[in-house]
Order: C-alpha cells, then sequence, then structure tokens
C-alpha cells in the first residue's frame, strides 16, 4: 500500500475507532467519585491498519455520518442492453455526485433470471486492493469490495458487470446492496439507484427439413420430382441419413432419388413396393451459395399408382458436417394427389404444368400461363436440362430428333415456332 493509502486507512480508522467500543461501558469521574453509563454500540470501522476489501460489507448506513455528504445518484449503465444468444453485455456501476472522492465500496449486482442472462464476470475499478468478483449462486449476483481506490469526486465508474446470453427473454440487473465511502470514513447517502434490464435474442435459425412442394398433382401414369430442403445449415451439409415415406404406395411410389453435393459415398434404398426411399451420403459439399437461408439435400422422384391421395413424409436419422451434428426441430412433408385429369407433365417452372397450344403432342406453353411467348422460351432455356424435361423428353422434343435427347438445338426449334 502506498503512502498516501496508509494515511487515508489510518485517517478512517482514526474517526472510526473514536467511539466507544460495542457492548463496554463507558466511565467517567465526578466529585463524588466514578459513574458507569449504559453501553452503547458503536459503529464498525470501515478500515484500520489491518483492513481488508471484506470489512466494508460490516459497514452501514448508521456507522458513519451520512449528514456530512450530499446524495449520491448510483446507476447500471447502460440502462437497458440487447444480446444475441452466446453473446455477452457489459454494464458499468456508475457514481454520480461525490463531492469528494471515493475510497471504499461495497455493491452488489443481481439478475433476476439467470436461465436467461447469467452474470459471469466482473470488475471492481479505481486501483486499491479488492475482493475477487467471482458469481455467486450460479450467476445469480456478484459483490464488488475495495479499499484505498482513487476514483472521483464527481461520477466516477465503480465496477463493471457482465452477463452472457444464455436463453431468449429478459432480465433485470439491480443495485442490491450499495455503499460508497469517502477518505473521512464517511458514506455517502443514496438518493437514486437505477437498474439495468438485458434482453436476450435468439437469433439462431432452427434447423428443419422438408418436401418442396408441399402439395402435388399427378396423373396416375405421371410421375413428380420432390425436393428434400433443409434450413438452419449455416456451416453446410456434409453428411446426411434421411428416408422420405410414402403414406399409400398404391396410389404414390417412389421410383428413384438423388443426392445433392457430389458426395464421396452416397446409397439411394427404395424398397421393392416403393413406399421409401431413404438418402444416405457422406462428403458431400452442400452449401447456401444464393444466401437464402435454405440448401436442397437431394430429390425423391414419385409416381402415380392409381387415382386418391397421400402423404409422403420425411424422418432425419442424422444431418451435419464432418465435424458437427444439427439437431433438426421440425419436418414437414408434401401431399400428393393423383387425379385421372392431372396433366402427365408437372411444372417446368412455377406451379404450372405446361400446355399444348396447337395440335401436335409437343408442350410449347412451357410456364403454363396458357399461352405461347417469348417467356415460354426463356424458361425452356433455362430447364431444357432440369429433371421434369428430361424425365418427360417426348412432350419438349421440338427439334424432332430420332433419339429423342433434349438440347440447345431443341430450344432453337421451339423460338422458331414462334
Amino acid at each position: 500500500m502506498s503512502l498516501r493509502s496508509a494515511v487515508q486507512v489510518l485517517l478512517v480508522a482514526t474517526v472510526l475507532l473514536a467511539a466507544p467500543v460495542a457492548g463496554a461501558s463507558a466511565v467517567s469521574t465526578t466529585a463524588a467519585g466514578p459513574s458507569t453509563t449504559a453501553p452503547s454500540p458503536s459503529p464498525s470501522p470501515v478500515a484500520s491498519a489491518n483492513s481488508t476489501p471484506d470489512d466494508v460489507r460490516d459497514v452501514e448506513a448508521a456507522d458513519v455520518d451520512a449528514a456530512a455528504l450530499d446524495p449520491i445518484d448510483v446507476s447500471l449503465d447502460p440502462a437497458d442492453a440487447t444480446a444475441d444468444a452466446g453473446e455477452n453485455a457489459t454494464f458499468d456501476v456508475v457514481v454520480d455526485g461525490a463531492s469528494e472522492e471515493i475510497f471504499a465500496f461495497e455493491v452488489v449486482v443481481s439478475t433476476s433470471d439467470r436461465d436467461v442472462a447469467p452474470i459471469v464476470d466482473g470488475e471492481a475499478l479505481g486501483g486499491g486492493t479488492s475482493t475477487d468478483p467471482t458469481p455467486e449462486d450460479d450467476g445469480r449476483s456478484i459483490s464488488f469490495r475495495a479499499l484505498g481506490t482513487d476514483l472521483g469526486p464527481g461520477t466516477a465508474t465503480v465496477a463493471r458487470v457482465t452477463v452472457t446470453g444464455e436463453a431468449a427473454g429478459t432480465a433485470d440487473l439491480t443495485l442490491e446492496t450499495v455503499r460508497i465511502v469517502d477518505p473521512s470514513g464517511n458514506q455517502y447517502p443514496v438518493d437514486e439507484r437505477a437498474n439495468s434490464t438485458v434482453t436476450v435474442e435468439d437469433t439462431t435459425t432452427p434447423t428443419t427439413v422438408a418436401l418442396d412442394p408441399a402439395t402435388a398433382t399427378l396423373s396416375p401414369d405421371g410421375s413428380r420430382t420432390i425436393d428434400v430442403v433443409a434450413t438452419g445449415v449455416p456451416d453446410g451439409v456434409s453428411t446426411m441419413d434421411l428416408t422420405v415415406s410414402s403414406g399409400n404406395a398404391s396410389v404414390a411410389a417412389f421410383e428413384s432419388g438423388s443426392i445433392a453435393g457430389e458426395p464421396s459415398i452416397r446409397q439411394v434404398r427404395i424398397p421393392a413396393d416403393g413406399s421409401s426411399a431413404r438418402l444416405q451420403a457422406a462428403g458431400a459439399s452442400i452449401t447456401d451459395d444464393d444466401g437464402d437461408g435454405s440448401v436442397t439435400l437431394g430429390t425423391v422422384t414419385v409416381a402415380g399408382n392409381a387415382t386418391g391421395e397421400t402423404d409422403l413424409s420425411v424422418a432425419v436419422s442424422g444431418l451435419g458436417t464432418s465435424s458437427s451434428r444439427y439437431e433438426v426441430t421440425s419436418t414437414s412433408g408434401t401431399t400428393v394427389v393423383v387425379d385421372d385429369s392431372a396433366p402427365s407433365v408437372p411444372p417446368v417452372v412455377g406451379d404450372d404444368p405446361p400446355t399444348n397450344v396447337d395440335s401436335d403432342p409437343l408442350l410449347e406453353d412451357v410456364d403454363g400461363d396458357g399461352t405461347f411467348t417469348i417467356f415460354d422460351v426463356q424458361a425452356f432455356l433455362e430447364n431444357f436440362d432440369g429433371e421434369t424435361v428430361r424425365s418427360n423428353a417426348a412432350s419438349f422434343n421440338f427439334d424432332g430428333s430420332a433419339d429423342g435427347e433434349i438440347t440447345i438445338f431443341d430450344v432453337q426449334a421451339l423460338l422458331e415456332e414462334l
């Protein structure tokens, strides 16, 4: 301790120890002889030559001459803060209006909900000697005690509190105890205490797996490709094990499946009755390249067997990267309607199936809006190598090639029909 600090400690001790010791009798001498008065309570000293920061906790308002000092305001700053789940927020304990320097202090801060925002760290400021501020009761509160600080006068930050966002919600931070002492041993009266509120937001996107589209209509001899889409996979996907099932394979059954991302190991399993399609892969490279928050894990193609309706569902046994696993919070499926009046070719783009606008069997109205325009040529250019066109090549063989393969020449032939 420096010479200045030692002198201050002795000064505080001299002021506070001048009162009678608690429990002792005060003796006075008169002409009639000594007389004894009843014991009177004595203040607990703020500091003495052997004081430690823990001694500050014994200071009470009645122990010091509060009238000697103007009141102060103590606040947590900022008054409101927002933190994402998993991130920290820091609050300062600020004393305002100190007419003298601050020599010692005790401050206790608590959180109303440690499940939302527990206290994880703290720091006593101003130099001097202080206890180690360690969060107590699993982050419910933290205590700061210090002697010999060099803070004030005026406005001073005496401590700093750190909370972490544990779960979405709101928690109040409260100044439970505030004791601020000047170099003469006087405790400042506190006029106002201003507490704080921290709001924790969960900004993480839950991991979900869905079949797209939510509804698909096809004819008894038609087929439809369904995408398997995941959201909330910020690190991409390299491994998967999922099964898509048909509630009634006699209405619609699986005939094929594919896996995205060029995995080093892949397997698509479809039983003889077509009731399910299991997609397994490792070493895939599936990332959200377009930034829309979702990735296509693969596809399954379902074929209509008989008129009726059935639901396709997806169950995820595993989904993750090479080093971690996602917790899938929800899944959603597709309702398949098999209808005799449904077009045999599913939509190439959008929700409307392509149609024929003349007497030939070809489907010039690629976008399904009922007319043949340049937009159909544009749609065909962008999708001529897609699964729907390839699976229904006879309906898009505009150049009349013998092998029936759909190429850029079919796009040119469609353009020439305009």
